[in-house]
């Protein structure tokens, strides 16, 4: 059986290491169906709670505004949640969401 983790693996090449947060790490990726580069956020099951994983993804899923980084997919497996955004060049606005919004809803 293939884990999810192998399944992001599989459409997503990951470049390099952009940072690290409370919750787990960022990665730029490459999407291997359309060559675009995406922000890889992989998240650590035992750093949040399943609830509000969930509640990031369904937010950021629902926002359509030029300064909120654009939601593209979402995996997990048993260790790890993977939420694969737009990268937005220099990251200050995928960062402000990131440590400011997800924290506001934890």
């Amino acid at each position: 059986m293939t884990s999810r983790r192998e399944k992001v693996l599989d459409h997503y090449d990951i470049l390099k290491f952009i940072g690290q947060g409370k919750f787990g790490h960022v990665y730029s990726a490459k999407d291997l169906n359309n060559d675009d580069i995406v922000a890889l956020k992989l998240v650590y099951r035992t750093k949040l709670k399943e609830e509000c994983m969930r509640k990031e993804k369904d937010i950021l899923k629902s926002l359509n505004h030029p300064n909120i980084v654009k939601y593209i997919n979402y995996f997990e497996d048993d260790k790890r949640y993977y939420l694969i955004e737009e990268l937005v060049d220099g990251n200050y606005y995928y960062y402000y969401y990131y440590y400011h919004l997800l924290l506001f809803y934890h």
